[in-house]
């Protein structure tokens, strides 16, 4: 099952989406193995996105889980790149549109 993220994820709205993300987490645990984030929507952002995503990513480990990103947004991937932390959130430079 495959979570969609909102066009904006920036410090204002971070933990609302937060928690949002968590409540859909729980449901998909329940039903799917896969858990997959698709960022397509993502149009405004800042680093607190990063910083929900790392989240995401030790929920799905808590889990037994690996989270799949999916349509990471270029500058999302070149700011996760600047901060060090592609690794944490899994997000392939190469597969950003």
């Amino acid at each position: 099952m495959t979570i969609t993220c909102p066009s904006s994820l920036t410090l204002s709205n971070a933990q609302a989406v937060l928690r949002d993300f968590r409540v859909a987490f729980a449901q998909v645990a329940a039903v799917d193995k896969g858990w997959a984030l698709d960022l397509g929507p993502l149009e405004h952002f800042d680093s607190s996105a990063l910083a929900v995503l790392i989240d995401c990513r030790r929920q799905a480990q808590a889990a037994g889980q690996r989270l799949m990103i999916k349509d990471a947004p270029h500058a999302l991937v070149e700011l996760a790149l600047v901060y060090g932390v592609t690794e944490l959130i899994d997000v392939d430079p190469d597969s950003s549109p």
